[in-house]
């Protein structure tokens, strides 16, 4: 015993300070940094979504190929100076934790085992690799050749990857010159994110203007191309079709050096152009100098650590358990605040104190203040303000008003990027999306009354469209998806041009596309677009007789005649009453939402129990925060039986859906739950405990 001690100690001597060093950078690095830094690669739009700088993505890929595994070297060095034992054991874990994540995974990637079998043969082969370290002379030399590794990964992502596009690019002298503007009249150009049509509109087409008093208003203004649709279901290919007029080359990126030839490099120098872009950087640093204070870089840099740690969690686990970390997928930014819940109506509580903090600490419309401040700001050239913004957008977190109402994300019902078979359930995510659409006009109110303000409004060119839409329907394996039954939420979309000094507005049923927005720009400028587009002027008399549209090059036709919206329209209205997100209920139970429970019978007892999650929310209320218990969740117990069960929820003795904010009073809410037996006149309601 004594002399198989001495030979392990012996063993472990052997193996240097610089041999342990080398171990854990080069494990890390093909372990962890590899898989990490090829994804960033493959999905460039990460950082293009951030706003990242050259310096951004270069300190990304050293920070996490190189600066990583070097500190845990070092700590584990450290640790093995200080206690030769504990160091040991500490770097065994290290480079057997390392091996098992990278052995794992390569075993997922070749063949589909179970997991069971995969986490054997990889813990195997972890140890065994442990022990060849410490065992053998040419493991320890090979691996400290291996060190060159982080270095290549490094040259791998910055100058082979879709990334190094955002590195290398050259955006200095891109855009035409020699422009010449007739007619110089400020331009305001807002695009809305995943916005439907059919979500303004009543079934005869006409804007539902009680629910959205604003659209109403600018379309009294304007021209409002009622069948107008989008030629891009992609949000990284629909924003360059509008900012360039062209349908752009597959692989591109949404940036300035993919796309040289667009409005801000058209008009930069005789313009102002102020530009908040949520999701791409087609306008150059040169042209549209970023504003961002050290408040926006700390935020910027925290959601972007935040993320990439999820990134890591996505590589370095079992895919099996990436069902319970926040998905990829979800948004541009915020993983990490994707609140994961089962997607099914059984799902479990979940922290609604959590989720309020969490939406609260990265609000979406904060690019909108951003678009305000520019417009409310003189210029002695003429000014050029735009706005992408990630609204309507999901996540659906807001209410009309810009309160949070602390709904899941992703929402019960939403299965990966498309919606599970429970119509119910889909229908709940619908309501969401329509209350963040009557926000939306909210803001569309607040931009116009600014303008007005200031006295530039009629002035204006004042154009808003949305960049795509997105379809509500069970099923469906993506909510944009290239389906024939999607069209007409997918590819209908809102769009109002106002020219300048516009006398009144008109409804225009040509067929617009997103692509016609460049040469309207350059029609009533007056100046002659120096590029071709696949565009036409949609002021112009002499447009062309359209037939049809291709959507994502081709893959999917719409045809012009525009009726698929209209039927989405229709439907929204018989799920909806009045098309009203607040009047959601149950077919056979809609005569129940506003009723006063002193006016309804209700029995003493259900036959089941419920729980509300979080109840503590509804004890102190504060309705002129930003944060509203809205969204009322919780759970059954189905002991007795497990038949569906519907359940009203009254706030302080009126029953509500989601509940509107004006609903509460300030301080302790009561919140009562009702079982519905039956329709009708044979409904039967009784109290649950």
């Amino acid at each position: 015993m004594v002399a198989v001690d001495s030979k392990l100690r012996q063993a472990a001597r052997s193996v240097s300070d610089t041999d342990v060093l080398a171990s854990c950078v080069v494990l890390f690095s093909l372990a962890i940094a590899q898989p990490i830094l090829e994804l960033l690669g493959q999905n460039a739009e990460f950082f293009v979504a951030r706003d990242s700088s050259v310096l951004d993505v270069v300190i990304v890929g050293v920070v996490i190929a190189i600066v990583v595994p070097v500190l845990i070297g070092i700590t584990v060095t450290s640790v093995r100076r200080i206690h030769f034992v504990a160091g040991t054991v500490l770097h065994v874990a290290v480079i057997g934790t390392l091996t098992f994540v990278l052995l794992q995974k390569l075993i997922e990637r070749a063949s589909a085992v179970p997991l069971a079998v995969g986490i054997l043969f990889a813990t195997l082969g972890a140890l065994s690799l442990a022990a060849l370290i410490y065992k053998s002379q040419t493991s320890r030399f090979a691996i400290r050749i291996a060190t060159l590794a982080p270095a290549a990964i490094v040259v791998s992502f910055l100058g082979l990857s879709s990334a190094s596009a955002l590195v290398w690019a050259d955006t200095s002298g891109l855009g035409p010159t020699g422009i010449t503007v007739g007619n110089p009249v400020p331009i305001v150009l807002v695009v809305l994110d995943e916005f439907p049509l059919a979500s303004l509109i009543d079934a005869d087409g006409e804007i539902q203007e009680d629910l959205y008093p604003n659209y109403a208003r600018l379309a009294s203004d304007s021209y409002w191309f009622r069948n107008a649709v989008t030629n891009e279901n992609n949000t990284t290919r629909a924003i360059p079709a509008i900012l360039t007029g062209q349908i752009g080359p597959n692989g591109a990126l949404p940036v300035v050096s993919d796309y040289p030839d667009n409005l801000f490099t058209l008009l930069a120098g005789i313009y102002d152009i102020r530009a908040v872009e949520d999701v791409t950087m087609l306008c150059p640093e040169e042209t549209c100098t970023p504003t961002e204070d050290a408040a926006d870089w700390q935020q910027r840099w925290s959601t972007t650590l935040e993320d990439l740690t999820i990134v890591g969690m996505h590589v370095a686990l079992p895919d099996t358990f990436g069902d319970y970390l926040p998905p990829l997928d979800q948004g541009w930014t915020g993983f990490a605040r994707q609140a994961v819940v089962a997607s099914s109506a059984d799902s479990g509580e979940f922290d609604l104190d959590q989720r309020f903090r969490e939406a609260a600490r990265d609000r979406r419309d904060s690019s909108f203040q951003r678009f305000l401040d520019h417009l409310s700001t003189d210029s002695n050239k003429p000014t050029f303000d735009f706005l992408h913004i990630l609204l309507p957008h999901g996540a659906w977190d807001y209410l009309p008003d810009g309160k949070l109402h602390g709904a899941p994300n992703p929402p019960i019902g939403r299965i990966d990027k498309g919606w599970g078979p429970d119509e119910w359930l889909i229908d709940q995510v619908y309501q969401r999306h329509l209350l963040q659409v009557q926000y939306t006009d909210t803001l569309i109110g607040t931009m116009i009354d600014l303008l007005q303000d200031r006295g530039t409004y009629d002035e204006t060119l004042v154009i808003v469209l949305a960049d795509h839409g997105v379809t509500f329907k069970a099923g469906l394996d993506h909510r944009r998806s290239l389906a024939e039954e999607a069209v007409g939420g997918l590819s209908a979309i809102p769009l109002f041009i106002k020219p300048p000094s516009n006398e009144e507005g008109a409804i225009d049923d040509y067929r617009a596309e997103i692509v016609d927005i460049v040469p309207t720009i350059a029609d009533v400028l007056d100046l002659e677009l120096p590029w071709a587009t696949d565009g036409i002027s949609l002021m112009s008399e002499h447009r062309p007789t359209r037939e049809q549209t291709l959507m994502n090059v081709g893959k999917l036709s719409i045809d012009v005649a525009g009726e698929e919206k209209l039927e989405v329209a229709a439907q929204k209205l018989a799920t909806f009453q009045n098309g009203d997100p607040f009047g959601l209920a149950p077919e056979g139970t809609e005569d129940l939402l506003g009723a006063s429970l002193t006016n309804v019978a209700i029995e003493p007892e259900a036959s089941f129990s419920a729980k509300l999650a979080n109840e503590g929310n509804f004890d102190n209320v504060d309705p002129t925060t930003d944060l509203i218990p809205a969204y009322i969740h919780g759970t059954v117990d189905r002991s007795a039986s497990d038949a569906p069960v519907r359940i009203a929820i009254a706030v302080n003795g009126t029953i509500q859906a989601i509940i509107p904010p004006d609903s509460f009073t300030p301080g302790r809410n009561e919140i009562s739950l009702i079982s519905i037996d039956g329709t009708d006149e044979a409904m039967t309601l009784s109290q649950i405990h």
